[in-house]
This record gives C-alpha cells, structure tokens and sequence, in this order.
C-alpha cells in the first residue's frame, strides 16, 4: 500500500508547493493591476471551472484518474509561467483560466483515485483516515511553501512567482507514476448528457446529499472568495508588512490542519448536514465581524475560514465517496465544483466592486451577508424538497 500511495503523496505535495501565494495578488497590484479587475481575474477562474468541472469529471470515469491528474498538472505549470513571463491583465487572465481549468480537472479525481486504488485493495474503511491524511499533507506542504515564500520575496515578488513553476512541473512527473486503480469502471458506454444526469441524480435523489453539496459549495466558493482578497485587508486594514504574510499563512493553514484532523472526531458526535449548519452560519458572522472590525483583535477572527477549510472538504469528500457509485464518482464530486464555481462567480465581481469603492472592510461584510443569505436560501430550498416528496407520497397513497 506505501508504495502504491507514495506518487500521490508527492503529487499533493508539489502540487500545494505554492510559494508565490502570499504575494499572489501583492505581485498584481505591483504589475498595476487594480482590485475590481483582479475580481475578474477571479471571476475568470471560477469561469472556466464552471466550463471544465463536470467534463473533466467525465473525463476521469472515462479516460481513468491519471491521465486527468496528468492534465490538471500541465494547466496548473502553465498558469504560473504565464504570471512570470506576461505580467499583464491579458496574460494573468488567461493565466488564471488554466488555473481554474487545473482546479476543475483536480476536483474529484484525486479524491476518486484514492477510494478506487483502496476499495480495489479492500481497504475502502480506510478512506477518512487517509483522506484527512492527505488532506493534512497539503496543508503542511502550503504551510511551508507560504513560508519559504515569504523569505524569498525579500529578494524580490517576482522571485517567489518564479520559483513557484518548480513544483509544478514535478507535479505533471508525480501524477505520471500513478497507478490506475482496477476497481475504475469507465462508463465508456454512456453518452455525455447521460452521464452528467446520472451524476445529478445521485444527488438530487437524496435529501440531506443535495443539501450537504449545496452548504459544502457555498462554504468552499465562500473562503476561496475570502482568500483572493485577505492579503490587501490584512497589509491595509491591519497595517501588516507585506513579508510577515509568510508566517500568517503558516499559523491559518496550522489551524486548517488541525481541523482536519478534528473530522472522525465531528462525525462521531453530530451529523454531516448539523456540522456543515453551524460552519456556514459561524462562517458568515465571523467575516460580517471582521470586515466591520479592521483591529489586531480581528486576526482571531480570519482563523474560522481556515478551520472550515481544514474541515468540510474531507467531510463532503468522505460522505459523497461513501454514497456514490464509481461509475459516477468523479461525475458527482464534480458537480459540487460547478455549484462552487457557480458562487464564485456571482459572488467575486460583487465582492471586488465593494472592496474597490468602499475598501476592504465593506467587501467582507458583504461576503459575510451573501453567505447567510445563501445558506436560508439553501435550507429553504431543502425544506421545498421535502415538503415535494411528502405530497408526492400522499398523492401515491391516495391513487
């Protein structure tokens, strides 16, 4: 089993190796460009996730789970050479574009390659332990990237965005040596529409399914929002040097870490849907507080995204994987990505039109209001679904 796991151990780690993240978007002001169009940077990476987030999820049930990884790992160098070499608007969005297009063909697969090559070993029980493991991995990979990247850019932003396509490039060899799980049954027989309706399906049949993937999505497309511009609130706002970002990134992804490995202890006490509840709503009055805050207190305040992010993707993960066939796994686990993407769309022009006329502070507070308001219509629409299949039922019993 070590050695059947060890190329995606690497693969996590080089892929997560991303040492020009703390001054992502301080090298794109520094290259003029303003907030409202790194908004649409963002808008353009949700985008094209939307494009590629259920055909690279067909893709993976067809064509198998590493060759999908080996895709995703040549976007992904791609994207980060264009930020070094075409400094500009042009050249980031479509930088970006292949980012989202990574994102999209990353999103599932891994996590369907990992249940396949252990239920193909009869080990599928395995699963969470590992999931939280490799969860962890990349945590503690980014941790210390983050890190390294804020030492390297006192020689220079741009030194930390070059060094960045190193790890990315041994991302393309880690995926290469993966060995495709046998349990994998490709739906080679069913055409595209076919295919997407059986993995909506698999969701929309179930109750507390549908309402776990809409939560989960409005989380994940929450704090990758709130992640795009916590770097200009936390040097502005919160008057941070710019080169000590290196080590707030490692103490958030310290507390994702942590969360992580807090998920077989969440489950065995509360239900996914409950946990995925309270994590929205403290989600949302955490950035509401902290955007109205702007203080030193208010650092406290940004480690609730990074607990959600340490926490509800293996949660969501673990659940879908355990309720799904493999024939739609990575079709399904997509879909959660296209409703991700769907939010960040909506929700990244809003946010940077905010930050842009009222500062950053404002754009959190919407951020925060978007999420609550997202999370009743969430509950709303699950009560809705409810209440069809009650007069379904009746109508049934009454002929």
């Amino acid at each position: 089993m070590t050695t059947v796991l060890a190329p995606y151990w690497l693969l996590l780690l080089t892929r997560r190796s991303l040492f020009g993240l703390p001054v992502l978007f301080l090298y794109l002001s520094d290259k003029g460009i303003d907030d409202l169009s790194i908004a649409w940077c963002l808008a353009t990476l949700a985008a094209c996730q939307i494009v590629f987030e259920v055909p690279s999820g067909i893709a993976s049930d067809r064509l198998g789970r590493r060759n999908t990884l080996v895709i995703a790992g040549v976007l992904r160098t791609v994207g980060w050479m264009l930020f070094s070499i075409v400094p500009n608007l042009s050249g980031c969005l479509v930088g970006f574009a292949c980012l989202g297009a990574a994102f999209a063909f990353d999103s599932g697969t891994d996590a369907a390659w990992l249940y396949d090559t252990l239920k193909e070993r009869s080990a599928a029980e395995q699963y969470q332990k590992l999931e939280s493991r490799a969860h962890l991995l990349g945590l503690v990979a980014l941790a210390g990237a983050t890190l390294v990247g804020g030492w390297v850019s006192h020689a220079g932003i741009d030194v930390a965005i070059q060094c960045t396509v190193v790890p990315m490039v041994m991302s393309i060899a880690a995926a290469v040596m993966l060995a495709e799980p046998a349990f994998h049954k490709p739906a080679s027989d069913r055409e595209f529409l076919t295919q997407v309706r059986a993995g909506l399906k698999s969701i929309w049949k179930e109750r507390l399914l549908f309402q776990v993937v809409l939560l989960a999505a409005i989380i994940i497309a929450a704090c990758e929002v709130y992640f795009r511009f916590v770097q200009q609130f936390v040097v502005s706002a919160l008057s941070v040097e710019p080169t000590h970002l290196g080590y707030i990134y490692c103490a958030w992804l310290g507390v994702s870490a942590l969360g992580a490995r807090a998920v077989a202890l969440l489950t065995a006490r509360h239900r996914v849907v409950v946990i995925l509840r309270y994590a929205v709503i403290m989600l949302g009055v955490s950035l509401v507080w902290l955007g109205g805050g702007s203080t030193m207190a208010c650092l406290l305040l940004t480690l609730v995204p990074q607990l959600c992010v340490g926490v509800v993707p293996v949660l969501v993960k673990t659940e879908l994987n355990a309720s799904l066939d493999s024939s739609v796994r990575a079709t399904t686990l997509s879909c959660l990505g296209f409703m991700t993407s769907c939010f960040v769309v909506a929700a990244a022009p809003l946010i940077g039109f905010g930050i842009s006329v009222f500062g950053e502070g404002v754009g959190l507070v919407l951020l925060g209001v978007l999420i609550l308001t997202s999370a009743v219509g969430a509950h709303v629409l699950g009560m809705a679904r409810r209440l069809d299949r009650q007069t379904t039922w009746r109508a049934s019993l009454w002929g």
